[in-house]
């Protein structure tokens, strides 16, 4: 049984949390472009996890899901590239690569103590 559009409310529908940040009052801040980038991550990550499961059941769906994986990430980076071109030697968040990024939680630093030496 499928409910009339009319009834469904845009809260309970699947976009909702990049609708609501689209339609902030900080658009164009780059903390709400960092938001937005990681729900689109979350989003397509999200969606890929099923796609992966029934891929990986089958020989045949394996190998074709494998090279359109690499296909369209050949296709997404082509694009970022040339964005990130285009913005005249301006530095994007993105671009920095996974180093640089604050939420990566890594081993400790060690440091020495005082204390009995060997």
């Amino acid at each position: 049984m499928l409910l009339p559009p009319s009834l469904i409310f845009k809260r309970w529908t699947n976009d909702v949390k990049l609708t609501t940040l689209t339609t902030s009052n900080e658009v164009g801040s780059t903390e709400q472009d960092e938001l937005i980038q990681m729900v689109r991550y979350g989003s397509l990550n999200s969606d890929t996890n099923l796609l992966n499961f029934y891929a990986s059941k089958l020989d045949n769906s394996f190998a074709y899901v494998k090279n359109e994986i690499a296909r369209l990430t050949a296709y997404c980076k082509n694009a970022f590239d040339q964005t990130s071109s285009n913005q005249d030697g301006q530095a994007s968040e993105s671009s920095r690569g996974h180093q640089d990024n604050p939420n990566i939680v890594r081993d400790p630093i060690n440091v020495k103590t005082k204390g009995m030496g060997n």
